[in-house]
């Protein structure tokens, strides 16, 4: 038997494992048990070596198991025929999206099920008066969803029942701050500004901590404020991917389930 990691993101942005600076408090009994299941996976499929090197040093196993093969999930984003049946999908479900600049606000989730948005948020994403803003927020803070989407007014659109995945391959702006849709983003075609509103990077930092050289690779500026998060949005500027896809997506260039199946079929024989 053999055991493969398949992650749910491209790159990262939190710490995790024993680079998250709450393992070092747990008792030694839990940290023995993190490590028992670390070291229990053969091979880690990544998109990326900058994604295998923070899985070695976050879960303390050899680099020599990381499979650079890319993520199958990440294929969607280079198929023609699925960008054109998604954005079918979403005009069908939310008309009103359709001719309009379109705001993706997707921050991450937060232990303890609470997120308090700054003040003045709703009023940053409604900068420009032509857009629409769509919320998506983790569904076990769907009250934080509707107070938020009460404050944005006639810009928001309320879209539940479409994903997250298919509303990226329609935004034309996204907003997040440590949540692996960031990674997503970059791949689609109509991705044009990617924004990081990070206003609580400082505590952040203590729990539960960003990757150490995080300002070097985020592509564009942090933003830290309501008013510069206005003013971004109203700038309207393009975000240049190019070196962020170069670092943690490297591997995510369509092909990515041919090669997993590739390799692990050859693995059966």
């Amino acid at each position: 038997m053999r055991i493969v990691q398949v992650w749910h993101a491209a790159g990262a942005i939190k710490r995790f494992g024993w680079d998250d600076p709450t393992t070092a408090q747990r008792s030694a009994s839990d940290q023995r048990r993190f490590q028992a299941v670390y070291d229990h996976f053969d091979e880690y499929v990544v998109g990326s070596p900058a994604m295998g090197q923070v899985f070695a040093r976050s879960y303390r196993v050899p680099v020599a198991r990381m499979q650079v093969l890319g993520y199958p999930r990440s294929d969607r984003y280079s198929d023609p025929k699925w960008q054109q049946l998604s954005r079918e999908a979403v005009a069908k479900a939310a008309p009103e999206l359709v001719g309009h600049r379109v705001i993706l606000y997707a921050p991450t989730y937060r232990e303890g099920v609470t997120f308090t948005p700054p003040a003045g948020l709703a009023a940053a994403l409604t900068a420009d008066p032509d857009a629409k803003v769509v919320v998506k927020i983790h569904p076990a803070l769907k009250a934080s969803a509707q107070k938020l989407q009460a404050q944005l007014g006639q810009q928001v659109v309320v879209t539940e029942d479409i994903s997250t995945t298919d509303l990226l391959n329609v935004a034309e702006t996204v907003v997040t701050d440590y949540s692996s849709v960031a990674f997503d983003y970059s791949l689609v075609p109509n991705a044009h500004s990617l924004l990081f509103f990070l206003f609580d990077l400082d505590d952040y930092r203590q729990d539960p901590g960003v990757q150490p050289d995080l300002e070097d690779w985020l592509p564009g500026s942090i933003i830290k404020t309501t008013d510069q998060l206005a003013a971004a949005i109203k700038a309207d500027a393009p975000t240049d991917l190019t070196q962020f896809n170069q670092r943690w997506n490297s591997a995510n260039d369509g092909a990515a389930t041919q090669r997993v199946v590739d390799r692990y079929a050859a693995l059966l024989d």
